[in-house]
C-alpha cells in the first residue's frame, strides 16, 4: 500500500486511530503492514501518536506487547500529561466530552 501524500488534507477520526491501536496491540504480527503505510505524523491525535510510537519501538527493541508494554506507555503518558499546560490539558479534555 501506499501512504498518503498530504496526511494534512485527510479527515482523520480518533476512533479509528485508537482501533488501529488495539488492532496492533491484538495481532502484532501486523504491525510490519501498518507500519508500511502509516507514519506517527498520520495520527491527528496526539497521546494515540505516542502510543503508536511506542509500539513501533517495541516492535524494532524485539521487545513483546504484553501488560508491562501497556503499563509503560500509560506511565509514559501519564508523565506528559503531568508536563503539559493545565490549558492544553482543558482544551484537550473538551473535546473528548463533546457529544
Amino acid at each position: 500500500m501506499k501512504r498518503a501524500s498530504n496526511p494534512d488534507r485527510l479527515p482523520h477520526n480518533t476512533e479509528i486511530e485508537r482501533a488501529n491501536l488495539e488492532r496492533m496491540l491484538v495481532h502484532p504480527e501486523q504491525i510490519p503492514e501498518y507500519r508500511s503505510i502509516l507514519a506517527p505524523r498520520d495520527f491527528a491525535d496526539y497521546f494515540n501518536r505516542q502510543i503508536y510510537e511506542a509500539i513501533l519501538a517495541a516492535q524494532d527493541a524485539g521487545a513483546p506487547l504484553d501488560g508491562n508494554f501497556v503499563c509503560a506507555v500509560r506511565a509514559r503518558l501519564t508523565d506528559v500529561i503531568r508536563e503539559m499546560p493545565k490549558e492544553v490539558i482543558g482544551a484537550h479534555l473538551g473535546r473528548l466530552i463533546q457529544p
